[in-house]
């Protein structure tokens, strides 16, 4: 068993790396699909700027799924937007990680 969460920092400052982001971690899912292993699951959360530097979100958490089709849209999904000098919500980000995700008692977590 392996369960997963990809953290991805969704800030404006990202937007010259972000479709870097994104294809490594669609390949990382890809080769865990080969790899044959039998119960594996992703998850992610998206991160931005806390507000008032951005209102459009703090954070967007995709519960794990078993599809890596449905981890791949959820994954093409991301932009970047906003950014500045405000704080960004990586231990927000952090914090879903740990609460709000079903991680399996039995799986290895990364």
């Amino acid at each position: 068993e392996l369960d997963i969460v990809f953290v991805c920092d969704c800030t404006g400052s990202m937007d010259a790396y972000i479709a870097a982001a994104k294809s490594s971690i669609k390949t990382i899912i890809e080769r865990c699909g080969k790899d044959g292993q039998r119960s594996l699951r992703f998850g992610t959360v998206s991160f931005r700027d806390l507000p008032p530097e951005d209102r459009t979100y703090v954070t967007t958490i995709s519960p794990f799924t078993t599809s890596i089709e449905e981890a791949r849209e959820v994954i093409s999904s991301w932009t970047a937007y906003g950014g500045g000098d405000a704080p960004e919500a990586i231990a927000h980000a952090m914090h879903a990680v740990n609460t709000d995700f079903d991680w399996r008692s039995t799986a290895t977590k990364m």
